[in-house]
C-alpha cells in the first residue's frame, strides 16, 4: 500500500474574480498529478470548510472557507481522504461542518479528524489493501476548532495527549500500523518546539508506527526516532494567494510504502507556482538545493541543545505580538509603551507575574479558559 500524504489546501485566499474553471484547467497541468495517480490512497489537509454559509463563528483571525468547486481539484489529485482536523474546520459552525461531510460524502471522500459528535470525532479511518489495515489518526491543537466540543458535540479531534493515546492504543488493535496527522506548531518557523518535540516522540512511544504534521505552513526538518518516522511540518500544498514567500510555496508530499512487515518513505518535493495555478515537481537542482535545506533543519532537531537556541531566538521574535496583546489597549499603542518601557506606569509587573501563574499552573489554567469560554461563548 503506498499512502501519498498531502499538506494544507485551500482556496479562501484566490482572487474571487477570477473564473473557476480557470483555476481547475490550469491545476490540471500540474506534473506532480502523475506521481499521485501511482499512490493507492492520497490524503490532503483540507484547511477550510466547503460551504456557502456566511455564518462565520466569533474568533480571532481570518475565518475562511472553500467553494464548491474546490471538489473539482481535489478530485484531480486522486485524493481519497480528507483530514478535517485544523484550526480552520470550524470557522462557519456547525452549518459550515455539515456542508463540508455533505459534500465529502456525496463525492466518496472519506474524512478523519473532524465530526457532528465524538464519536465520529474520535473515530480513526481504517484504509484497507492486500491484507495490511492501517489506521488514520488526525488531530490538532485546540483553536476555535475545538470551542464546542463538549457544548454542541462538533468540532475536530483536539489535541488532547491523554484521548490521542487512547485512540493509539484503540487503533492498535484492530490494525497493523497507526499512521498520525498532526495538525499544530508554530507558523512561518521551521523547526518544532522543544515541547512539539517531546510531544510527537512520545507519541510513538505511546504505539503509533508514524507522524506527519502540518500548519506552518513552511517545511520543517524530519527524524526518524526509535526506526519510524516524525515528519513536523511537509508544508502548504495548495494554498495559493498572493503572498510571494518562497517557503510558503514549497513542500513534499510523503509517501509512505506500507507491507504487512515493513513500513518506509520517500518524498516528492514540489513547489506551488506563484505565476499560475500547478503544483509541479521540483527539477533536480533545485531539488537537491530544498533537500538540503530540509536536512540542515532536520541536524538541529537532532541536537537538543541547538534545537533550544532556535527555539528561545523565536520567541524573542514573537515576544512582543504577544505582549501586546495582553494589554486591553490598542496594539499600536501597546506596541509604543512596551518599546519605550512605559508600559509598567500603565500595567504593574506584578499582573504579568499572576497571569503566567494562571497560565502554567495546569488547575488554574483549567479554570482560567473555562471562565473565558462561559463568558464569551456559552450565553451566545
Amino acid at each position: 500500500m503506498k499512502i501519498g500524504i498531502l499538506g494544507d489546501f485551500c482556496l479562501s485566499f484566490v482572487d474571487s474574480t477570477i473564473n473557476f474553471s480557470k483555476i481547475v484547467e490550469d491545476f490540471s497541468k500540474s506534473n506532480i498529478l502523475n506521481e499521485l495517480n501511482n499512490n493507492t490512497i492520497n490524503i490532503i489537509n483540507l484547511e477550510a470548510p466547503i460551504t456557502n454559509s456566511n455564518k462565520m463563528i466569533e474568533k480571532t483571525g481570518p475565518s475562511l472557507k472553500n467553494p464548491e468547486e474546490t471538489i473539482d481539484i481535489i478530485k484531480l489529485m486522486n485524493v481519497q481522504i480528507c483530514t478535517l482536523a485544523n484550526n480552520h474546520i470550524f470557522d462557519f459552525g456547525v452549518e459550515g461542518l455539515k456542508d463540508t461531510l455533505n459534500i465529502c460524502e456525496k463525492n466518496n471522500l472519506k474524512t478523519v479528524g473532524a465530526g457532528l459528535d465524538l464519536q465520529q470525532i474520535y473515530k480513526p479511518l481504517i484504509v484497507e489493501d492486500n491484507e495490511v489495515k492501517v489506521a488514520i489518526i488526525a488531530f490538532a491543537e485546540n483553536e476555535f476548532n475545538t470551542i464546542h466540543l463538549q457544548e454542541q458535540g462538533a468540532g475536530s479531534n483536539n489535541l488532547d495527549i491523554i484521548e490521542i493515546c487512547s485512540q493509539i492504543h484503540n487503533a492498535k488493535s484492530k490494525s497493523d500500523y497507526v499512521v498520525l496527522i498532526a495538525h499544530g506548531g508554530h507558523e512561518e518557523y521551521h523547526y518544532p518546539s522543544p515541547r512539539i518535540k517531546k510531544l510527537y516522540r512520545f507519541f510513538i512511544d505511546s504505539g503509533a508506527d508514524a507522524l506527519i504534521g502540518h500548519h506552518p505552513h513552511v517545511v520543517q526538518g524530519f527524524e526518524e526516532y526509535k526506526g519510524k518516522p516524525i515528519f513536523y511540518s511537509i508544508g502548504n500544498y495548495f494554498f495559493p494567494s498572493s503572498d510571494n514567500n518562497k517557503s510558503n510555496n514549497e513542500g513534499f508530499v510523503v509517501v509512505l510504502n506500507i507491507l504487512k512487515d515493513s513500513l518506509d518513505y520517500s518524498f516528492l518535493p514540489y513547489t506551488q507556482s506563484i505565476n499560475n495555478f500547478q503544483v509541479n515537481l521540483m527539477g533536480e537542482e533545485q531539488k537537491i538545493e530544498f533537500m538540503k535545506s530540509v536536512e540542515s533543519f532536520s541536524s538541529i532537531i537532532l541536537n537538543d541543545s541547538m534545537l533550544k537556541k532556535n527555539w528561545l531566538d523565536f520567541v524573542q521574535s514573537r515576544k512582543e505580538v504577544f505582549f501586546n496583546s495582553l494589554f486591553p489597549l490598542n496594539p499600536k499603542i501597546a506596541s509604543r509603551l512596551i518599546k519605550y518601557g512605559l508600559d509598567k506606569f500603565f500595567v504593574p509587573q506584578k499582573h504579568f507575574i499572576k497571569l503566567l501563574n494562571l497560565i502554567r499552573c495546569e488547575s488554574h489554567r483549567d479554570i482560567l479558559i473555562n471562565s473565558l469560554k462561559e463568558k464569551y461563548y456559552d450565553n451566545k
